[in-house]
């Protein structure tokens, strides 16, 4: 519910207008992902789609969901967007300044094959060092940026598109890693994801979409 809920939700014109001088950064801050839109949380529409899923991830592990990306989507004029919400419910500590005792994260690749991301994302032992990002091609940009959402048990970015991107393919990944912290490697952790997938103009994606995931099926 709460990864639906901040894929709803959108600053308030007026507040953005208000706290412009100040920076994104500072009006995320203050508002937050914004005031939640009850129906677009409920529902899809012709041109908004929501895909959403609940799963769990053994610490230390990563998932890869497939997103199918329909090709009025790619190559229709108008601004297009993707914007992944990310819910979780960590074991706390309020006497840490660790505060959450498991940290998960996502990532949006296209443009690459899927033995491609699981080879990049395996398993590293504590010599290998951090994950490094994929290539600025593979990686979307998404926005607030990986550093500014992950120390959230709610995190929500998305990335948007004036050009054509047929060349990236019909489907992207979705990456939603799971990293052990003071709780341990032990377990598995609960998550919620939900991605919504929408275009400015009246392109139909919600027909497209259910027609490419039934013939995937």
């Amino acid at each position: 519910m709460r990864a639906l809920l901040a894929g709803s939700a959108a600053i308030p014109a007026e507040a953005t207008r208000r706290l412009a001088t100040l920076g994104e950064a500072p009006t995320r801050a203050q508002c937050g992902y914004g005031m939640v839109d009850a129906e677009m949380a409920s529902y899809s529409d012709d041109n908004r789609v929501v895909l959403y899923a609940e799963d769990e991830l053994t610490i230390d592990h990563f998932a890869v969901y497939q997103i199918p990306i329909p090709r009025p989507f790619q190559t229709e004029r108008g601004r297009r967007t993707i914007r992944v919400s990310l819910a979780y419910d960590p074991p706390v500590r309020h006497s840490r300044l660790d505060y959450n005792g498991v940290s998960m994260s996502f990532r949006l690749v296209r443009g690459c094959a899927p033995e491609e991301i699981f080879d990049h994302y395996r398993r590293r032992t504590q010599a290998d060092g951090p994950i490094p990002e994929m290539t600025n091609r593979n990686n979307c940009n998404l926005s607030p940026s990986s550093t500014a959402r992950e120390k959230s048990s709610l995190q929500s970015a998305s990335v948007s598109f004036a050009r054509d991107v047929s060349g990236y393919g019909d489907v992207y990944y979705l990456v939603v890693r799971c990293a052990g912290g003071w709780a341990g490697d032990a377990g598995q952790q609960s998550f919620a994801v939900a991605v919504e997938i929408s275009h400015e103009a009246e392109v139909g994606l919600y027909e497209r979409l259910r027609q490419q995931v039934r013939v995937r099926a």
